[in-house]
């Protein structure tokens, strides 16, 4: 119970661009799911509500009586050293018995430089363009020859080398492509062995594709993950409300997680397939309202992460009868579910049923 009294709000400068703003509501979702902390709020510094002070007081309305404030920012500057502790001392002002501290901002962080070069390889893959760069020292080789610069020759060679890896996998024709884009994403052989299919799941999505079935994300990360251009021949729309204030108002009504209320809006939308790579309590409402008849789902690629909920979420989910795609345990995540639904799009594009 006393962890319980603490809360995390996130802090964003904020934007005149509204989907600029739903990014620190998809990141607090993420958090949400990762630490396991029930109370994680946003707050914006300018240009979008709540501001710092509204912030405070929704984690403090929701019982918080510690509050880490988290700012959302790359480095230390004005805001960070000035403005902000100015914002802890006028909450401390108005909630005398409340205690705040701040963290560092983002900063120079190796991952950081690793999430630069992924975006890179993204565009260039999405231009067709070929990677004109002067090779730099220990750049990607192949065997010890030459460095490879092509995206789509770099995503063939991490598949030989995928193969090579997990030799005889036990997976059949249509759930080893699947399989092999996970561990790919995720830079894991170790999904190998925890990736799991209900009978005839990648026969259920590809039908669900074939169908123009709606699409319901748990995450803005999902959405943005989705190959969108070869999605659009199937007439399929993507659902994601986890950042909209509808499903703000719905959560704090309630009393749940805005996850659980945005799967409950995907659901009364008759979405038919459900990518959930983040929150365990989005596949857990799922699975509650597939019961009550509220739902419906053709295919669910359930892969939330954690240490609180996501493997048991998962377990759940096989124990479900539906049909699935999931990864057992603690692992998981967006990258993870969007690379097994990317998989599907793939085969469907290719005919395969």
């Amino acid at each position: 119970m006393e962890d319980n009294r603490t809360a995390i709000l996130l802090l964003g400068h904020g934007s005149r661009v509204p989907e600029a703003n739903q990014v620190l509501h998809a990141v607090a979702e993420m958090v949400r799911g990762r630490m396991g902390c029930d109370i994680v709020e946003v707050a914006f510094r300018e240009q979008h509500a709540p501001d710092i002070q509204k912030g405070i007081d929704a984690c403090v309305a929701r019982g918080a009586r510690r509050i880490l404030l988290v700012p959302y920012f790359l480095f230390a500057g004005a805001h960070v050293l000035e403005d902000l502790p100015g914002e802890i001392e006028e909450g401390a002002r108005r909630h005398p018995d409340l205690e705040m501290a701040l963290t560092e901002p983002l900063g120079l962080h190796p991952k950081l430089g690793d999430i630069v070069c992924q975006r890179i390889r993204e565009s260039l893959s999405r231009r067709g363009w070929s990677a004109g760069f002067v090779p730099a020292a220990g750049g990607i080789a192949k065997n010890g020859g030459d460095v490879i610069v092509d995206p789509s020759a770099i995503e063939a060679r991490s598949f030989e080398i995928i193969e090579q890896e997990c030799g005889n996998h036990g997976f059949n024709s249509l759930q080893w492509p699947v399989v092999r884009r996970i561990i790919h994403a995720a830079g894991d052989p170790d999904f190998l062995g925890v990736t799991l299919f209900s009978p005839d799941a990648v026969k259920a999505g590809l039908a669900a594709l074939n169908r123009g079935e709606k699409v319901f994300c748990d995450t803005r990360m999902v959405e943005a993950g989705i190959n969108k251009r070869r999605l659009k021949p199937f007439g399929s729309e993507i659902r994601c409300h986890i950042g909209d204030p509808e499903t703000a108002g719905i959560a704090a009504s309630e009393g749940i997680t805005r996850s659980m209320a945005s799967v409950r809006r995907g659901a009364a939308e008759g979405c038919g397939i459900y990518i959930i790579g983040n929150a365990p309590t989005a596949l857990f409402e799922l699975l509650r309202l597939t019961r009550s008849g509220a739902a419906n789902p053709s295919l669910v690629i359930g892969i939330p992460v954690g240490f609180v909920g996501a493997a048991e979420s998962k377990e759940a989910l096989i124990a479900s009868g539906l049909p699935f795609i999931t990864c057992r345990g603690r692992k998981g995540g967006s990258a993870t579910a969007v690379a097994a639904f990317n998989a599907l799009i793939i085969q469907a594009r290719e005919g395969i049923s």
